[in-house]
């Protein structure tokens, strides 16, 4: 942190010596972002609807499991050792395929999360590199960086507004990449002018 500080620090520092003039500065509060953006909440919304609809299946899985084993201890009394043993092997093989599966699963949901909140967030380094162009800031610092800052340096409002328009919802095209709303596709450009020449 003390770093980052004194970094950031040094690059004010050099505007000043070699533009003589200070740096124009702009603060985003990320977090900010991430909790009231519609694409973030929806990520979010539908997440929690993953992680419960794979709970439940847990809960299932392991019922059905222990009535298994329940009634692998009732047969003990009338099997043979080898024959025990084998469905007890048979057994614990079947826990264990469950167990990796349901990693593999839960891995599979959080590597989907982690990419929509990338796509989120390109589209919002985009929006904050347009707002630096269009207002001609220097820096561009997240507000968990910074220990205090004059809130006239805040554009998180601003940032907001246009990744609500641009992005209200994650929608995914073939090359993972985020459709803005206002966007057409190829295929859709290319009904339009068939019909226009029928």
């Amino acid at each position: 942190m003390k770093k980052l500080i004194i970094l950031t620090a040094l690059i004010l520092l050099s505007g000043n010596a070699f533009a003589n003039e200070p740096a124009r500065i702009a603060v985003v509060d990320m977090q900010k972002l991430s909790d009231l953006s519609t694409a973030s909440i929806g990520i979010k919304d539908q997440a929690k609807k993953e992680r419960d609809k794979y709970q439940a299946s847990i809960s299932k899985e392991e019922e059905q499991l222990r009535k298994e084993e329940a009634k692998l201890q009732e047969q003990r009394t009338i099997l043979t050792s080898e024959n025990f043993a084998e469905k007890s092997r048979q057994f614990k093989d079947k826990v264990a395929k469950v167990q990796r599966d349901f990693q593999e699963k839960r891995a599979a949901q959080e590597e989907m999360l982690k990419k929509s909140f990338e796509q989120v967030n390109r589209v919002t380094y985009a929006i904050i590199d347009d707002l630096a162009k269009e207002e001609g800031f220097d820096i561009t610092i997240p507000a968990s960086q910074i220990f205090y800052y004059d809130k006239k340096f805040d554009i998180t409002e601003k940032v907001l507004v246009r990744l609500n328009e641009k992005l209200p919802q994650l929608q995914k095209t073939d090359d993972s990449k985020p459709k803005a709303k206002s966007e057409k596709t190829s295929s859709d450009k290319g009904k339009t002018t068939s019909k226009k020449k029928e």
